[in-house]
């Protein structure tokens, strides 16, 4: 019978390759940062490639934007700014969880000097969240498609512009098998309009590594 120390079982522990653990969660948040030198927005409205997010989006036109990606809580939807954290701390953009590739396809016309009316669904989405780290030994991403609803114009208060309603229809990494998994995402936009957030809630979890 092999007797095992407890000197040999702490080497063995040092030695071992390090085994790091997804980790859990039904809430994400995608923050969208005009002002960093990777935000990328292109609207193709008919006449050319707008690069104002705030461009009239007539119908039947299309947009790209990218967000970067945090765990749910690291912002306040109430506060003034989502560069920094909800303690008032700088947000270090190239330490996020990954970036959101998200793509619009505009339902109704949506021109931000005259909104539509409360509850009229904007446009068909279709998303792509990809994490930074490897899962299960590959890329680990998300594929989702759905829509928006606008709400009401109501910017630096607290309330949402926009809803969006949709499902996890494909995965890769510690996600490959989550099909199915729907989810709803509130954006906000800041006074100054300089920073939005969108916050995201999974009817299951999803999986990520830090």
């Amino acid at each position: 019978m092999i007797i095992f120390s407890k000197k040999l079982l702490f080497v063995l522990c040092l030695i071992s390759p390090l085994v790091i653990i997804a980790k859990k969660t039904k809430k994400l948040q995608l923050i969208i940062n005009p002002l960093n030198p990777a935000f990328f927005f292109a609207l193709n409205d008919g006449n050319g490639i707008q690069t104002d997010p705030g461009s009239p989006r007539p119908q039947g036109s299309y947009y790209i934007m990218n967000a970067f990606i945090f765990p749910g809580g690291t912002v306040d939807k109430d506060q003034p700014s989502y560069l920094v954290d909800k303690h008032g701390n700088q947000l270090d953009f190239n330490d996020s969880l990954g970036i959101a590739y998200l793509i619009e396809t505009m339902l109704q016309s949506v021109d931000f000097g005259n909104p539509p009316a409360e509850g009229t669904i904007t446009e068909a989405s279709q998303w792509q969240l990809q994490f930074s780290h490897d899962c299960d030994k590959t890329l680990n991403a998300l594929f989702s498609t759905g829509y928006a609803t606008f709400n009401v114009l109501t910017i630096g208060e607290g309330k949402a512009v926009l809803t969006f309603s949709a499902t996890v229809v494909g995965g890769l990494g510690c996600n490959e098998d989550m099909c199915c998994n729907n989810f709803t995402g509130k954006l906000y936009v800041t006074e100054n309009g300089q920073s939005v957030l969108i916050k995201i809630k999974f009817d299951k979890e999803i999986k990520y590594r830090d």
